[in-house]
């Protein structure tokens, strides 16, 4: 069980909660994610008065496609509602910079929360369960920090105790996956951590365990592919098409990888994360 502590985190966005925190605290440049730059600070053009989106039907075929991509990870309405008591920046703007600041502070830690809340769904080992939430705990408290300023030290350090965690959940579950003969002999060639694969057609393959974490799969065609067990840990999954592939046991897959990717009605995915509303139905 995920450590309990008086509050509950959110670990999903939810906007009906929040002020528009992601669409006036974070930059954003001129690329194929959005049509035009902005600054951090300034609010994105299209956000109206009541913090929702004036063109929240149209963000895709306008060009705002990074808008569509983006989590916070219950961020968001974690400081608009826990630290500042429903309060908006708009209505006053004198806490404007802090709530930005808490935000943005807030948001990575909210990411390796969610990551330690997925490792708890899977069965390991009763020691790195203990680790798990030794960890997540310290993460929390951090989240719940009355002074919400979390200096970037911190961040970088709570990274530094996350990732070896999360990569001996991977090498556990995936080694107890292949020694149950629950993946392939061989993967297809360049199907390894790190890798460039850009483009490449991998439809159908068998890729459960695989260790892809950190690699480049920009429009990769992983349509029906197999990928139970396999460590998806900041694959750049941006236009690969998923249809029909099955991510229900996928490791570490996040929901803004999946907004990001072309999935159809018979994509299969993890409970823990919602489908795209732009997929084929």
């Amino acid at each position: 069980m995920v450590s309990a502590l008086p509050v509950p985190l959110p670990l999903a966005s939810d906007c009906s909660a929040c002020v528009g925190l992601c669409c006036a605290a974070l930059p954003f440049q001129r690329s194929r994610e959005f049509p035009e730059s902005k600054p951090a600070e300034d609010p994105c053009r299209n956000l109206a008065p009541d913090a929702r989106c004036t063109i929240h039907e149209r963000l895709r075929p306008d060009g705002w496609v990074g808008c569509t991509e983006f989590e916070c990870f219950g961020a968001g309405q974690w400081v608009t509602q826990h630290h500042f008591s429903g309060a908006s920046w708009r209505e006053d703007p004198s806490i404007a910079s802090a709530m930005f600041e808490a935000f943005r502070a807030l948001q990575p830690v909210h990411e390796m929360l969610f990551y330690l809340a997925q490792s708890m769904t899977i069965q390991l080992p009763d020691g790195l369960v203990g680790e798990i939430q030794h960890c997540e705990a310290e993460l929390r408290m951090l989240s719940m920090n009355p002074m919400i300023r979390i200096e970037p030290s911190e961040i970088l350090r709570a990274r530094q105790t996350v990732r070896p965690l999360l990569d001996r959940v991977s090498k556990t579950v995936r080694g107890r996956a292949r020694r149950a003969g629950h993946a392939p002999r061989t993967f297809p060639s360049g199907v390894r951590a790190r890798s460039e694969l850009m483009g490449t057609i991998l439809t159908g393959a068998d890729l459960r365990t695989a260790d892809l974490r950190g690699a480049l799969l920009m429009g990769a065609d992983l349509d029906e592919t197999r990928m139970t067990n396999t460590d998806l840990l900041g694959v750049d999954l941006r236009d690969a098409s998923v249809r029909g592939t099955d991510l229900t046991g996928a490791l570490f897959l996040t929901q803004p990888q999946l907004n990001s990717t072309i999935g159809d009605a018979d994509t299969a995915i993890p409970e823990m994360l919602s489908r795209p509303g732009h997929w084929e139905q």
